[in-house]
């Protein structure tokens, strides 16, 4: 499968190997006896800014520790059951939908925001494309075929609510994922948004990880409908 792999014993040695190089990925096992330190070794996985797919084998059923390996940076929280072909499986998957194997391209007249988006997504590994000018979409999909469009919803010149219309009539971008950045909130903004074929909200101000977060995830569903 071409995976290069280093095996250590315990979370503590895994933390001391992460000081000397960073991985592309990383699988670690965490039970109650290690469940601090495993929580260290994913704020320092963490605290290096470019997203690493972490997957964790855990036989915790505690809801609020898992919800703290997740929130702490886990993608996967496996079962320990789990056969050694479907962990590598789950591995080959989850390397495969880091940012860096995706074009994004982001959609706002606003120069400053796409400067601080490019600023804020690219240590994640995206390929990304910024537009100014609404008036370019088309062409720019046609060009770049991105995985995904991030639009700002908070554009004077045009509906921005048309712009997912006009693409969810194109056959060629009826399933591009659609994330919209807004500060509205309130209920029939987002209804009528999902009506129009708008696949997720996210709020401002932009918080870097839930936005790089929220694209994996999307992209992570995209693939998996895809695979099946």
């Amino acid at each position: 499968m071409g995976l290069r792999c280093t095996v250590v014993a315990t979370p503590s040695q895994a933390l001391a190997l992460l000081r000397t190089q960073l991985p592309a990925g990383v699988l670690l096992w965490i039970d109650q006896a290690t469940l601090d330190i495993g929580m260290t070794l994913l704020d320092a996985l963490t605290d290096h800014g470019e997203h690493i797919p972490s997957l964790l084998v855990t036989d915790t059923q505690d809801f609020q520790q898992r919800l703290q390996m997740v929130q702490r940076g886990a993608d996967r929280l496996l079962l320990p059951s789990i056969s050694p072909q479907h962990a590598l499986e789950i591995i080959q998957e989850s390397l495969h939908t880091t940012g860096a194997a995706h074009k994004v391209l982001i959609l706002d007249d606003d120069s400053q925001v796409l400067e601080l988006l490019q600023a804020v997504l690219s240590p994640w590994g995206f390929q990304l494309t910024t537009l100014a000018d609404p008036t370019q979409l088309l062409p720019t999909l046609e060009a770049v075929r991105p995985r995904l469009l991030v639009l700002d919803v908070e554009m004077p010149q045009i509906n921005r609510l048309e712009i997912c219309r006009v693409l969810r009539a194109d056959d060629r971008w009826r399933q591009l994922p659609i994330l919209i950045l807004t500060v509205h909130e309130d209920i029939p903004t987002q209804q009528q948004a999902f009506q129009v074929g708008v696949d997720d909200f996210i709020s401002k101000p932009v918080m870097a990880a839930d936005l790089a977060n929220r694209i994996l995830n999307r992209l992570q569903r995209v693939q998996a409908q895809e695979s099946s």
